[in-house]
């Protein structure tokens, strides 16, 4: 199991197919959590650092073998041998979070 950052570090390694999901077992706040993400599409993200071409992936949370709806989340990484973490956006309850390659 992961906890949540070296999880998304972890994401970076996979490989990805349309429509083929990948889980990652995540151990945090004494839960364990099953993050699945989802290839969706490819898209490319333009940023302040260039352009990417990437991996658009749908992210949903398992918390205790329960799915829980926390919002949209989605995560979009680099499709390169880098896999940067170029975007991510996540719809949540109290507001969004977003966060950009800079």
């Amino acid at each position: 199991a992961q906890d949540m950052f070296s999880g998304l570090y972890y994401a970076r390694v996979l490989d990805y197919k349309l429509g083929e999901p990948r889980e990652i077992p995540i151990y945090e706040n004494k839960q364990n959590v099953v993050a699945t993400l989802m290839p969706v599409g490819k898209e490319m993200i333009h940023t302040k650092a260039g352009a990417f071409q990437c991996w658009k992936l749908a992210v949903t949370l398992k918390i205790n073998n329960v799915l829980r709806p926390t919002g949209e989340t989605v995560l979009w990484l680099s499709d390169d041998w880098k896999k940067y973490i170029v975007k991510f956006d996540a719809k949540l309850k109290f507001g969004s979070l977003i966060g950009e390659l800079n």
